[in-house]
């Protein structure tokens, strides 16, 4: 119970990074998002009219933190779900909206 609560704190806390962290590149063994991912995102996000009040540089590192979490944390049992509990308490999104970032997110996730 210990690991999984520390699990979800550092969910927390990569979500709460993102706007200070630098653009993601694609990884050599095609581990995560792409630059082309996050343009597409962003373009998703704002054609949604949600996350307004961020750059664009935050939404495509959003969705990298988005993508490391999801992997992290799928061992110990995190869900989607719980994911888009965390992107709702953190960016104000109605859970209709932070489901939507979240299932959206993962569609661009690329895991070997």
């Amino acid at each position: 119970m210990n690991t999984l609560k520390y699990a979800l704190a550092a969910v927390i806390a990569t979500l709460a990074s993102t706007a200070f962290a630098p653009l993601p590149v694609a990884h050599a063994n095609g581990g995560g998002p792409t630059n082309a991912d996050g343009a597409e995102l962003v373009e998703e996000v704002r054609d949604r009219e949600i996350l307004q009040n961020m750059y664009d540089s935050m939404i495509v590192q959003t969705l990298a933190a988005i993508c490391d979490s999801a992997r992290n944390l799928a061992p110990y049992g995190v869900t989607d779900d719980d994911l888009a509990g965390y992107v709702l308490a953190g960016y104000g999104l109605s859970k209709k909206d932070a489901k939507w970032l979240i299932k959206t997110s993962l569609q661009k996730c690329h895991w070997t």
